[in-house]
């Protein structure tokens, strides 16, 4: 599933035609502009949208969410960057492209061997690094993947996209780690991002990385 969100600052749903007020609180983008919650984004859609930004300097970020797994979404990317970093960026308004990464990760396969979808991921996502707006995997602290975060960060870094762990109850697909699985990522995110990566991480970042630890996993 793609979808594409917006933020408005506080007061600036006032500013929106009347029509528009109810997609506010669901953070929903207006129908006129494309409604892209349920699939990938038409040429169309983009050109609205862009031109949408570029009209409502109420906007405060611009969220795009894709499954990772799914290399078929993957080619409407590279139009989605053209259509909306620009706009973004002459607004001052963060635009974050976030990757789910999904538990059928091949860790090992992307990086030895070249193979499956994880290894295609950078290749897609290239446009968004070449200018500047740096991709965010977010990886889902479940079972399958929990041995695997080593090598999901050390890939993600190596692409040019932010790690984020996020709990399975965030992403409303599970319960929270419990017995060995919690002990295994409370240690990766001591002794990793708070350890070895620590230098490279903002301050904000940080107290992100802090309160994952203390919180969820502790």
């Amino acid at each position: 599933m793609a979808s594409i969100s917006i933020v408005l600052r506080a007061g600036a749903a006032r500013a929106l035609p009347r029509r528009c007020r109810p997609c506010v609180p669901a953070r929903r983008w207006c129908p006129a502009a494309g409604d892209l919650a349920g699939g990938e984004p038409a040429a169309g859609d983009l050109a609205l949208i862009g031109a949408a930004l570029a009209a409502r300097p109420g906007l405060a970020a611009v969220n795009i969410r894709l499954d990772a797994a799914r290399p078929e979404a993957w080619p409407a990317l590279a139009g989605v960057a053209a259509a909306i970093l620009g706009p973004c960026r002459a607004l001052g308004v963060p635009c974050h492209l976030d990757l789910v990464i999904g538990a059928s990760a091949d860790v090992a396969g992307a990086v030895i061997a070249g193979r499956g979808w994880l290894a295609g991921l950078a290749t897609a996502t290239a446009p968004w690094v070449a200018a500047g707006a740096r991709p965010r995997w977010l990886i889902p602290l479940a079972p399958g993947l929990v041995y695997q975060l080593d090598g999901l960060v050390s890939l993600a870094l190596r692409e040019g996209a932010e790690p984020l762990l996020l709990p399975l109850p965030a992403l409303g697909a599970g319960p929270a780690l419990i017995g060995d699985d919690r002990l295994f990522a409370w240690d990766f995110v001591r002794y990793r991002m708070l350890g070895a990566e620590l230098a490279t991480l903002t301050r904000g970042r940080i107290a992100a990385w802090r309160a994952l630890r203390n919180g969820v996993l502790n």
